[in-house]
């Protein structure tokens, strides 16, 4: 496992072919990187990291990074070009700030509408737009964080932050994996 840093991004990778079927034939750029998550504190008596993530059962909430490989996917870490310890910190109080708040259910729900209005053509990031509001799904809160930190991992304003936009952000270079 690569040397992790509070405020660092970690991205479980989709391993299952029905899925990664679908993956690559609605969206471009094609990525199976699908749950996004901000790397916590070292527990040191654990010998483990927090992951502060929104996942569907709890909302946002917080784990333990050996729990999260426990389904046996892989994990890849990224972090920003601009990140320092100071703004890892930042992004993890800002993380702190919304860990009341629910999942975002009826964001499935417009990723749905807009992935089946661009049929036949395959949904870009950019035609996703994006108007923040009080709950989130796991990429969304990762770019809050990282807005509030300084550091905004989407390209475009306005366009709602999902695996694909960060996809992209990859390729231009402002995530970097570690």
């Amino acid at each position: 496992m690569p040397e992790l840093a509070t405020g660092y991004i970690g991205a479980v990778v989709e391993t299952n072919p029905v899925i990664r079927f679908f993956l690559r034939t609605l969206f471009t750029p094609v990525t199976y990187e699908i749950h996004h998550f901000i790397i916590g504190d070292y527990m040191p008596y654990l010998n483990d990291w927090q992951v502060l993530e929104s996942i569907t059962s709890k909302g946002c909430s917080v784990r333990m990074l050996k729990e999260v490989q426990r389904d046996g996917k892989p994990i890849v870490y990224y972090h920003h070009i601009g990140w320092t310890p100071e703004k890892g910190e930042q992004m993890k109080a800002a993380w702190w700030m919304r860990s009341a708040k629910r999942y975002d259910y009826l964001a499935i729900l417009k990723f749905l509408w807009h992935t089946v209005r661009s049929f036949p053509y395959r949904a870009r990031p950019w035609a996703f737009p994006y108007k923040a509001d009080k709950s989130f799904w796991c990429t969304e809160i990762v770019e809050e964080c990282a807005r509030e930190a300084g550091m905004s991992l989407v390209p475009w304003a306005g366009v709602w932050p999902h695996p694909w936009s960060f996809k992209v952000s990859r390729e231009l270079g402002i995530m970097v994996k570690v």
